[in-house]
């Protein structure tokens, strides 16, 4: 069982941190590989399905020549509304310079009795969230779901009863046609 606590290698919240986040991703590699993904690789097949829809290649980016983590697990009981941007968050990493879209991915493990929805905006300016005319996507997944959405379109979660656990990750196209996956 997975115990609670901050297993959110993400590298937005160490960019000032690299080393520490090098260290993260390469302790969690070894934790999932030998535990989570031991029997079935959720990775490797939500790789190879966007690879197949996409006829694009994935690139797994690295940093300082060490890898960045694939995916991570987050315990996340809401967010605030936001947007997940990287190359606007962090300008000065080269490898992620040439994105042209950022998405979430999330394998839902736990969800909470009630709460815990996922709501994506049709937009990225964060000026237009309250207009109540603004069509929003209301995503409720069910246990095991896999769910893909545009990360670099503002979103929230709302607070639910009980935990949320997932295992996530981003992904995002390329200029070159490329698609790269980081967390």
């Amino acid at each position: 069982m997975i115990q609670r606590g901050n297993w959110d290698q993400i590298f937005f919240r160490y960019r000032f941190d690299r080393s520490k986040y090098a260290e993260l991703t390469q302790k969690y590699a070894t934790i999932f590989s030998n535990y989570l993904f031991s029997d079935t690789n959720m990775f490797s097949k939500l790789t190879q399905l966007i690879e197949h829809h996409t006829g694009s290649k994935i690139h797994y980016p690295s940093l300082d020549d060490k890898p960045f983590a694939k995916c991570t697990i987050r315990d996340l009981a809401s967010a605030p509304l936001h947007r997940d941007w990287l190359p606007g968050e962090c300008p000065d990493l080269e490898s992620h310079k040439d994105l042209i879209d950022q998405f979430a991915w999330n394998i839902y493990l736990q969800l909470p009795d009630n709460g815990g929805e996922t709501i994506v905006y049709p937009t990225s300016d964060r000026s237009i969230a309250n207009d109540p005319n603004l069509e929003k996507a209301f995503i409720k997944p069910s246990l095991g779901d896999l769910v893909l959405f545009r990360s670099s379109n503002i979103h929230e979660v709302l607070p639910g009863t009980s935990r949320r656990l997932t295992v996530s990750g981003f992904f995002g196209p390329k200029r070159d046609g490329t698609i790269l996956f980081w967390v």
